[in-house]
């Protein structure tokens, strides 16, 4: 875990499957070449942001498991 990494509330979590469908989205776009260069870098920015919050979200999932499976283990 990066020490600068932001936690987002458990309310405001968007599903992991809209994050990858965003991501993909942008990929997309940026495949397309028909962006200007600061639509390509804006459109770049958001697919990382989507990328590091999908990365956040498998993170928890992954600790979600190893809680439960020290829980199984006692």
């Amino acid at each position: 875990m990066s020490a600068g990494k932001k936690s987002t509330p458990a309310g405001d979590e968007t599903p992991y499957e809209a994050l990858v469908a965003g991501l993909e989205e942008a990929l997309e776009r940026l495949e397309g070449g028909e962006l200007s260069l600061e639509e390509a870098l804006v459109t770049y920015e958001q697919g990382a942001a989507l990328a590091s919050r999908a990365q956040e979200v498998l993170d928890r999932a992954e600790q979600r498991i190893q809680e439960l499976r020290e829980l199984d283990g006692e």
